[in-house]
């Protein structure tokens, strides 16, 4: 017991030594604070004892038949020698060697001193700078700079937007539409009308004519290398389209909604896109495995002429050329052809 209150005695005893070394440390840094202004205040006074640094000691408006005069009064006259630059809609002027002496503070402001002129200040920056700052409305204003015997006068004039002429003017018109690419944004075989895929709630992917030019690609069993879940199956040495969707065997390949007849391999000349739906949702097409079911969209006549041949040839005598007609057949453009071959 006597340990204890032995202890909390020399505790009590340390607090009290350190509660005045704090507050001395708080005087001295008030201080030295103190000090380091008046020092920088005597700096300043000297350099402007010496001359080096100019007192503004007032800032007047003066309104005249062209605009308006800024006048910045300073000590005898001394000279100012401003540095303008366009910033925007604003006017800058920089004076070096300068600090502001006004009786009201050390900044001055006015707000729409005249027609077209949005704001004037004068403000006082680090190391004796002085901004004088004139914001046009529309345009940057314009200011003449005038040493005078009490200092220095901006004689501004507010600015003019430049707006060329009608005839002078460029209107230049950019119309475009999205290439969808490898990035198909609707198909038909799950609802059996044109859906965006991301309103459709079944499982179908889209192989794009994108894709099949990119690969050269000539048969479905080719195509649908690219979707999951769908391999070829068997196909009498690749001589017919069979395959096997989701673990159920198919040879019902659907063109355009419709079956095709299962004899021979599909081709792919006209085909626009490939879609593949799996699961049971191919029900929609009949009597066909539930594993899914594959339809061919074919191309659709254009209002636009395009003629193309193409001209195939590969490994073990491969050889295979394609022409592709399109266009409008009279001048409404209502009746359109196609032409795959």
């Amino acid at each position: 017991m006597v340990r204890q209150l032995y202890l909390l005695g020399w505790f009590v005893g340390v607090l009290l030594l350190s509660i005045p070394t704090t507050v001395r440390a708080e005087v001295q840094a008030e201080q030295e604070n103190s000090a380091l202004a008046i020092t920088q205040v005597e700096g300043v006074q000297a350099e402007v004892a010496q001359g080096t640094v100019v007192q503004i000691t007032a800032v007047r408006l003066n309104s005249t038949a062209d605009g308006l005069e800024v006048i910045l009064e300073t000590i005898d006259g001394q000279e100012l020698s401003p540095a303008t630059s366009i910033v925007g809609n604003a006017l800058i002027a920089d004076i070096p060697n300068a600090v502001l002496a006004l009786p009201d503070g050390n900044e001055f402001q006015q707000a729409n001193p005249i027609e077209g002129i949005a704001l004037i200040s004068v403000t006082e920056l680090p190391n004796n700078r002085i901004r004088v700052a004139i914001t046009g409305v529309d345009a940057p204003p314009i200011a003449e700079l005038n040493p005078t015997a009490q200092g220095l006068t901006l004689a501004v004039t507010s600015g003019t937007e430049s707006v060329g002429m009608d005839d002078e003017a460029i209107q230049v018109i950019v119309t475009g539409e999205q290439d969808e690419g490898y990035a198909p944004s609707e198909a038909t075989s799950a609802t059996r009308v044109d859906t965006p895929l991301r309103d459709t709630p079944r499982t179908i992917q889209v192989i794009p004519e994108q894709v099949l030019e990119d690969q050269a690609i000539t048969r479905v069993t080719d195509a649908i290398q690219n979707v999951s879940g769908v391999v070829q199956d068997g196909g009498f040495a690749g001589t017919i389209d069979q395959l096997n969707i989701r673990g159920f065997f198919t040879d019902s390949v659907f063109i355009d909604g419709f079956r095709s007849n299962g004899s021979g391999f599909s081709e792919t000349a006209n085909v626009e896109r490939i879609e593949v739906l799996r699961g049971p949702a191919s029900v929609l097409f009949g009597n066909v495995q539930p594993g899914g079911v594959i339809n061919l969209v074919t191309e659709q006549p254009l209002e636009d002429p395009f003629y193309e041949l193409e001209l195939q040839a590969g490994n073990y005598g491969f050889i295979r050329s394609t022409i592709d007609l399109t266009g409008p057949l009279n001048d409404d453009r209502t009746i359109l052809y196609r032409l795959n071959v």
